[in-house]
């Protein structure tokens, strides 16, 4: 049981780890990359007039999961 002493201590504890777990991933990324695009995707991509954004946004159509067309 918590008492009124160990609150504060058990709120800032509380608050570190929510905080670590949140930011843990962004600092450390496992798994596969975020967007996957081959090495003359990018040559093409960065030598258009594109921003940032629409080669993300490229990314991003890409990784996409295909959906079922309607019929």
């Amino acid at each position: 049981m918590v008492t009124d002493r160990m609150r504060p201590v058990v709120h800032m504890a509380t608050a570190f780890v929510t905080t670590f777990a949140l930011v843990l991933p962004w600092l450390w990324p496992w798994g596969r990359p975020g967007l996957r695009l081959r090495e003359a995707e990018l040559t093409l991509l960065l030598q258009a007039p594109l921003t940032r954004r629409q080669v993300i946004g490229y990314g991003l159509l890409k990784s996409a999961p295909a959906r079922s067309r309607p019929r």
